[in-house]
């Protein structure tokens, strides 16, 4: 959990640091849905649906470069039937976490009154930290096999309507396995999802 404290702290210090001085630190509000899947649970399509919310907060690096860090309560897993006919058996896997992700940004399209960039496109790591989670009766031999911490790769765009308000989708990708062991299914067990989020920057 200290990754998760660290964090915390030095979101708390760039929150405490803006004061529009060159607009060179930013803080905002995130909040949006996940759509997520596990791969290698033969279910298939983005069909868990989950909530995530937190902060970020931005160190303009450049004119359209920045650096962001945020915090976010997340929910992730997997739902779908597995099999055909009577035979089919509905699965449900709800993980909760905490999410770090260190994103940079890039933006372009400049708005018509040069006052902000419409665009940015964003990649970046994350950190996250299993708080919770739920398992449907099939899946209770999994029960203890989650790993408690992810690291995953991200990419995707903002869209800002305004100097304020955006809209972002992300696809997320687990580097590590899902499970602490990969004698359940040898094909992957890593975990993916969408985000649809909304941001409101101060």
């Amino acid at each position: 959990m200290r990754i998760i404290q660290v964090s915390f702290f030095i979101i708390s210090l760039m929150l405490l640091s803006f004061d529009g001085e060159a607009q060179r630190f930013k803080a905002g509000a995130v909040f949006g849905i996940n759509a997520a899947q596990i791969d290698g649970d033969d279910a298939v399509g983005y069909n868990k649906l989950g909530f995530e919310t937190g902060l970020r907060a931005v160190t303009v690096l450049g004119e359209k470069s920045e650096i962001s860090i945020e915090m976010l309560l997340s929910q992730r897993g997997s739902q779908g039937s597995i099999g055909g006919g009577n035979s089919s058996i509905l699965t449900n896997v709800r993980l909760n976490y905490i999410s770090i992700p260190v994103v940079f940004n890039l933006a372009d399209w400049l708005s018509d009154d040069e006052y902000y960039y419409r665009i940015n496109f964003s990649a970046g790591l994350s950190y996250g930290r299993l708080i919770g989670y739920k398992l449907s009766e099939d899946l209770i031999l999994l029960d203890g096999l989650i790993n408690e911490n992810d690291v995953s790769w991200l990419a995707g765009a903002t869209y800002y309507a305004n100097k304020n308000l955006g809209f972002t989708i992300r696809y997320n990708r687990f580097i590590n396995l899902l499970y602490k062991t990969n004698t359940i299914n040898a094909k992957s067990l890593r975990s993916y999802y969408l985000n649809f989020h909304t941001v409101y920057m101060f």
